[in-house]
């Protein structure tokens, strides 16, 4: 079992952690979409089935919250590297 990640303390600049909480879930999220997808075969990409529905949603989720270069991009500023 895994040790749990290191939380901010009060007062900390939590950016990095949101950030990577952020950047983990969405990239999940699509895996897990992807995987259902595949499962359900050609019938997964079918407009009247769930699976299609949250594949696309999935992506929009993605969008919504950020594009993950736009995520690295604030790691990287986070950790004191150079965004470009």
């Amino acid at each position: 079992m895994r040790a749990p990640p290191p939380t901010p303390s009060c007062g900390e600049d939590a950016t990095r952690y949101a950030t990577i909480g952020k950047l983990l879930g969405s990239r999940l999220q699509r895996e897990v979409a992807d995987c259902a997808v595949q499962f359900h075969g050609g019938m997964g990409y079918m407009d009247e089935n769930w699976t299609s529905r949250y594949f696309r949603d999935t992506r929009l989720d993605s969008i919504g919250a950020g594009a993950d270069e736009v995520m690295l991009r604030i790691l990287a500023r986070v950790d004191g590297y150079s965004a470009e």
